[in-house]
């Protein structure tokens, strides 16, 4: 995936996106070819490949870069706390909840997996004190995306804010009494 500052190329990148995004509203994921992709972004094969490796990889820009405007640095204040890290995530949920129900239908959660872990990572290495590896954000993007994923198929789904809750719960260790 293209990496560089160059605005001509993030703008078809996010054209890219949002043509992925408007054609999965249609079809199944599996059944959106490059070709067509490019057809509904208007831009070349050539474009496309200069730009991704495949279609997951467009997949994965828009999740880590929707992510990134709900995990940005001005969020954290210098430092993590955990009720701004939720409060965040749940900012995330509640507003792509869409594309999140398209992605569990479509078997894609190991690239919401991904997204989730980068950005973790991310945060965590500008503005953690003791951040030293990434096995936290592997644990940590594991569990969260099992939540979305169960919240999206809960039948009796509770509301964004109790999930909040729930989480922020876990993450501070008030939801399970383990002993040691």
């Amino acid at each position: 995936m293209y990496k560089g500052e160059n605005p001509i190329a993030i703008e078809s990148m996010n054209w890219f996106a949002q043509a992925l995004l408007r054609l999965m509203k249609t079809m199944g994921y599996k059944d959106i070819i490059v070709r067509m992709l490019c057809k509904e972004a208007d831009l070349s094969r050539h474009t496309f490949y200069n730009l991704f490796k495949d279609k997951d990889e467009v997949l994965l820009y828009y999740l880590e870069s929707s992510a990134k405007e709900y995990f940005d640095e001005t969020n954290f204040c210098g430092e993590i706390k955990v009720h701004n890290f939720v409060e965040s995530f749940s900012n995330y949920i509640d507003t792509h909840e869409n594309l999140l129900r398209i992605i569990a239908e479509n078997h894609m959660e190991f690239l919401l997996h991904q997204a989730i872990a980068n950005e973790i990572n991310e945060v965590a290495s500008l503005h953690a004190k003791t951040y030293k590896n990434p096995y936290g954000a592997a644990f940590l993007s594991g569990a969260l995306t099992q939540i979305i994923i169960f919240w999206i198929y809960d039948e009796n789904r509770i509301s964004v804010e109790e999930l909040t809750d729930i989480i922020e719960q876990i993450m501070m260790g008030k939801h399970y009494k383990i002993e040691q």
